[in-house]
């Protein structure tokens, strides 16, 4: 396909804004929500508006940080919601059961302090929590399982995100408590063999290795819709020697298992009141023995019906995004990569991506797209918007 067959004529190829306005005028880009306007805000020349939609700019990626993060005074806000209006024991029996079973499954699970939770989400997404939010938690230890991924959003923006599911060994205990497993739980019992405790230098040099990358490399990742797994190296070989976390590792896998599972639990909403909740023959029979009428029943009901928690605390769901420009000259490399030297050459970076990152790298327009590519690129990406 021709580029000249897929932009449309002038004037209707420039997304010029009002005569009036001008880019001083304009807000920052941190202060607007929302990526399509900001395409054209930060770059210096305007965007074509195409047949296919608007384009977007590699140069651009929204950092985003998603986290089911449970501590002891917020697993009960949580089953509070899981359990509803009935409070059955099985309504929250299960949902307990169901994350403990989770983070037992595997054989090692990451061990971090509630201050580097905090440090994490800080130098990934921008967003930093008040101190009185975060000091209660801050020395407590969490079980923490983690994924990064690089994907297109709903509007073709980029969005390097890392998801994590952390629970507090205190909140871990209470979970187990809901649960009442009736047999022994093996996974409960090996699991403080299975600790790895991963120090704060670690853990930057993760974030300082994810966060790197050429807009190309970005590009690619995206394209590819790349996930990684991120465990401990090195790996454990014996159950009777824990050795030192020297470094976190990437593995490449085709689904999602922590954000899979931790999106039933973010997306819980309070319940909402039944407008015209049902009455039973019983109840109809027993109402009508004290001269009341089916109408007064309904609307006996009605009113009886349990409000929803107007107290529950939903900090257990942490979410945050910021929106960054990056440059050609952050592109990752891997000899000075404290993280990529430390792990070793068996280890691969998020730079690489198999086929992908063994391409010829073209020069990078004002676009941020590559214009060698560029029409190989479109025939394949439909257009939304």
């Amino acid at each position: 396909m021709r580029i000249a067959n897929w932009i449309p004529s002038p004037p209707s190829t420039i997304m010029n804004g009002p005569p009036d306005v001008h880019m001083d005028d304009v807000e920052d880009v941190n202060d607007s929500p929302r990526m399509p306007i900001q395409h054209h805000m930060l770059l210096p020349i305007p965007i074509p508006n195409t047949k296919g939609g608007s384009l977007r700019s590699a140069f651009l990626s929204d950092f985003k940080f998603v986290c089911l993060y449970l501590t002891e005074k917020l697993v009960p806000s949580l089953l509070q919601l899981i359990g509803g209006r009935e409070e059955k024991r099985e309504a929250v029996q299960k949902p307990a059961r169901q994350i403990i079973n989770f983070l037992t499954q595997f054989n090692e699970i990451l061990v971090l302090a509630g201050a580097d939770l905090d440090l994490l989400e800080s130098a990934w997404s921008g967003n930093t929590l008040p101190n009185d939010q975060t000091e209660p938690e801050a020395s407590e230890q969490f079980y923490v399982l983690m994924e990064a991924s690089c994907y297109f959003d709903s509007s073709w923006n980029i969005v390097r995100e890392i998801s994590c599911i952390a629970v507090s060994k205190s909140a871990f205990r209470l979970l187990a408590s809901y649960a009442n497993f009736v047999a022994r739980h093996s996974g409960i019992e090996r699991l403080p063999m299975n600790e790895r405790i991963c120090p704060r230098d670690v853990l930057w040099n993760c974030i300082e290795c994810l966060r790197s990358g050429s807009p190309w490399h970005v590009l690619l990742s995206t394209i590819n819709s790349t996930l990684l797994s991120i465990y401990p190296l090195p790996e454990l070989q014996r159950p009777d020697f824990t050795p030192a976390v020297e470094a976190l590792g990437f593995g490449y896998v085709r689904s999602s298992r922590v954000r899979q599972f931790m999106e039933r639990y973010l997306k819980l909403r309070l319940w909402n009141l039944i407008k015209r909740p049902a009455v039973t023959r019983h109840e109809l029979r027993a109402a009508l023995s004290q001269g009341i009428g089916r109408k007064q029943s309904i609307e006996m009901k009605t009113r009886m019906q349990k409000e929803p928690p107007q107290s529950a605390d939903l900090s257990f769901k942490r979410s945050s995004q910021q929106l960054i420009s990056i440059m050609n000259k952050e592109q990752h490399d891997c000899a000075r990569c404290s993280r990529c030297v430390q792990a070793g050459e068996s280890e691969t970076s998020p730079a690489g991506h198999g086929f992908l990152g063994q391409r010829i790298l073209p020069e990078m327009s004002a676009y941020g797209v590559a214009p060698s590519r560029i029409d190989e690129w479109i025939q394949w990406v439909p257009a939304r918007d």
